[in-house]
């Protein structure tokens, strides 16, 4: 019958992979989601920026062409 130091030792063998795997898992997932939502983030931010304001460029384009017509 296996003592109590080689149950230790078999228990730790087997549970700290795991446990290792399944952190390195978890952070992982976590970091993929942050970056996935920064992106949609800055996707809808730029969108309403572009509808909430007009390129300049264009309409100093279109003051400039006027007053030089």
């Amino acid at each position: 019958m296996p003592d109590i130091q080689q149950l230790f030792l078999l228990a730790l063998y087997i549970f700290f992979p795991i446990v290792i795997l399944q952190e390195t898992l978890s952070v992982l997932f976590e970091a993929t989601v942050s970056v996935l939502l920064v992106h949609r983030i800055e996707n809808i931010t730029s969108n309403i920026g572009k509808i909430a304001s007009p390129d300049i460029s264009v309409k100093s384009y279109e003051i400039m062409g006027k007053c030089t017509q």
